[in-house]
């Protein structure tokens, strides 16, 4: 009886750990494809900001 217990609980364990790591990896996978956009947001208004300082610095001179 005691050996049902504790394989209960083992496979209780696994399948907690199953799932934990299940739902990590597709919380990085989205988390992933959502920072690509934002680093994409981020170089590109720099580059505007960029583009634009160097244009308005040109028409300083």
């Amino acid at each position: 009886m005691y050996e049902n217990i504790v394989n209960a609980k083992i496979f209780l364990w696994k399948l907690v750990l199953i799932v934990f790591f299940g739902i990590l990896s597709l919380v990085r996978f989205i988390l992933r494809l959502n920072l690509d956009k934002i680093f994409k947001n981020i170089y590109e208004n720099k580059y505007l900001v960029l583009y634009n300082s160097s244009k308005s610095a040109e028409s300083f001179e």
